[in-house]
């Protein structure tokens, strides 16, 4: 079934080999096809400029998902954004790969980072977090309506190994623990 290859070329995707840019389009004839199982997978590798083309009838439908919208964070429920009609030969869209990150809809980014002043300080009596990191991503923040959550860590940046692992904030980041890392 398309669902086992997928799995298998889901297995095939490396950090150290793998063009996390790129744009991908999965072609699929079978309707029983789970998008959102898909979609969830690519998410947790940090891939999001995917479509799915589904053929139906005389119709081409493309899917993708939003992983922030007014309703849900981490969202990969598969989205229609654009049809080909074979008898006129047009798409309703020209937008193949639409923006999915100018408004993260007020989702909580979950911040790592570590005592470094002047960059992130830490005053643990209020539990507040402070420095020019922290001014960034409040910044970062209003302009992409997010809010930060901020997470000290022991440990620096750390290092990705090509036998998939990582330590430090990067193994954080990694093992999906935290969204975004300063240091």
């Amino acid at each position: 079934s398309q669902q086992k290859e997928f799995d298998e070329f889901y297995k095939m995707i490396k950090p150290e080999t793998f063009h996390y840019d790129g744009h991908f389009i999965i072609l699929c004839d079978e309707r029983n096809i789970e998008m959102p199982i898909i979609f969830e997978k690519l998410w947790k590798l940090w891939i999001f400029n995917v479509n799915v083309l589904m053929m139906d009838n005389d119709t081409i439908q493309m899917f993708t998902f939003y992983p922030f919208t007014e309703d849900s964070c981490n969202n990969t429920k598969a989205t229609k954004i654009n049809e080909f009609n074979e008898k006129s030969s047009t798409w309703s869209s020209y937008n193949f790969f639409p923006s999915k990150f100018k408004d993260l809809h007020g989702c909580v980014i979950r911040v790592g980072s570590f005592k470094k002043p002047p960059c992130f300080m830490i005053e643990k009596k209020k539990n507040k977090f402070s420095g020019i990191d922290v001014e960034f991503i409040e910044i970062f923040g209003d302009a992409l309506n997010f809010s930060p959550r901020y997470f000290e860590k022991d440990q620096q940046i750390g290092t990705i190994f090509k036998n998939n692992t990582a330590t430090g904030l990067l193994g954080y980041a990694y093992r999906n623990e935290v969204d975004l890392v300063t240091g």
